[in-house]
């Protein structure tokens, strides 16, 4: 074969490779196992760098929101609404930021018994406050290190649940005794679309979107520790 000719039939075929790749070609998920499509989802959540995370935490009488984007290297970024209060939140190089209205504070700290004092409340109002080790230990759940290691359990448990359309996406379903039922794409990488688990509190269900699409945060200016907030 011509040499022109080889290269024109490599570059088409290239081509049409990509133009694929960008439509989200089938990833072969849907015939695969169980163990195996959580394997595989595990690896591309280990090669990503951020995903925006959508979600609804039930702690008993208190709800929470959470849309946050998570980073590779355990920072975060978005917004954390808990009883109808909205509140900030950044993680970066370790430390968690919080900022929020005064009652935001107060139904904050009643997750844990009493709630803060509505004075010690409105010294926090509309300021970035760095949370004690303690408390930011809390967060580990949205991090990529914490979802691995929440996918990685019960594995032995995992039973396939089919296939159907998820948020506009063909998605395959693996659920778990611990985790409920994770939907992952079957087309393009295999990320995770949507997690849906339900218990005697209700349903809860978080989504993902925006794979690698944005950049770390920086700590706020200003910030301070509780302690010199409060005295």
């Amino acid at each position: 074969m011509p040499r022109r000719r080889l290269v024109t039939r490599v570059a088409a075929g290239l081509a049409v490779a990509a133009l694929l790749s960008a439509c989200g070609g089938g990833n072969g998920l849907a015939g695969q196992s169980a163990g195996q499509i959580m394997t595989s989802t595990i690896s591309a959540l280990r090669h990503a760098r951020s995903v925006r995370l959508s979600g609804v935490v039930d702690q008993g009488t208190h709800t929470a929101r959470i849309e946050v984007t998570m980073f590779r290297n355990g920072d975060a970024d978005g917004t954390f609404d808990l009883s109808g209060t909205t509140g900030s939140l950044v993680v970066s190089s370790g430390s968690v930021y919080m900022r929020g209205p005064a009652r935001f504070w107060q139904n904050l700290t009643s997750t844990g018994g009493a709630s803060l004092p509505s004075a010690a409340a409105t010294k926090l109002a509309g300021r970035w406050v760095i949370l004690p080790h303690t408390a930011a230990s809390g967060f580990s759940s949205f991090t990529f290190k914490g979802f691995e290691a929440s996918l990685s359990k019960g594995r032995k448990s995992l039973t396939k649940v089919g296939t159907k359309t998820v948020m506009g996406q063909q998605a395959v379903g693996v659920k778990s005794p611990g985790n409920g039922t994770l939907w992952v794409s079957t087309t393009g990488t295999a990320y995770p679309i949507e997690i849906v688990s339900s218990s005697a509190k209700g349903t809860q269900r978080a989504t993902f979107s925006n794979w690698n699409a944005d950049s770390p945060p920086t700590a706020p200016a200003g910030a301070k520790s509780l302690a010199a907030i409060l005295g």
